[in-house]
């Protein structure tokens, strides 16, 4: 008689396919959720960066319209005076005084424009004598921070050990 061999297979049932199956699908949810927010929060911040530009651009088309006012203005008393043989300098800077925001002091016109809420554009002015062939200096033309920093309160610094007899 001839004994028979009787193999035994293992083989992966049901059983093990499905939890290969759940493993992937909670894999594929946590990507595609690690995904939507990781477009969410660049979606925000490309929203306030176009914030940030547009504001940027908005300051500089108004400075850019009192530059042009500025010199609209000096380029007029330069003409009157060269008409009338005078070189009254109060009177040129009384006319400039009528243009709205700005700050005149000897030789210097200032203005600032606001640009959100923690920004302004500055620009200084040096204004020329009129035998010069420019009517003003630029001087200053730059983004400054306009909020307000506060420290936060926080504990005592560690200073250090402190080793006695070294």
């Amino acid at each position: 008689m001839k004994q028979q061999k009787t193999r035994t297979r293992m083989y992966l049932g049901t059983g093990a396919s499905s939890i290969l199956m759940i493993f992937i699908v909670l894999c594929l949810t946590t990507f595609g959720v690690l995904s939507y927010t990781s477009a969410r929060a660049d979606l925000k911040l490309t929203e306030k960066n176009e914030d940030a530009v547009y504001a940027s651009y908005q300051a500089e088309t108004q400075a850019q319209a009192i530059l042009q006012q500025i010199d609209t203005v000096l380029g007029q008393a330069r003409k009157n005076s060269a008409e009338t043989g005078t070189n009254d300098k109060m009177l040129n800077l009384s006319r400039l005084s009528e243009i709205e925001g700005l700050t005149i002091s000897e030789d210097t016109v200032s203005f600032s424009v606001a640009c959100g809420d923690r920004k302004a554009l500055q620009v200084l002015l040096k204004l020329t004598s009129p035998e010069e062939e420019k009517r003003y200096e630029l001087i200053s033309y730059r983004y400054v921070d306009t909020g307000e920093w506060q420290a936060e309160e926080s504990g005592e610094l560690w200073q250090g050990e402190n080793r006695e007899g070294s």
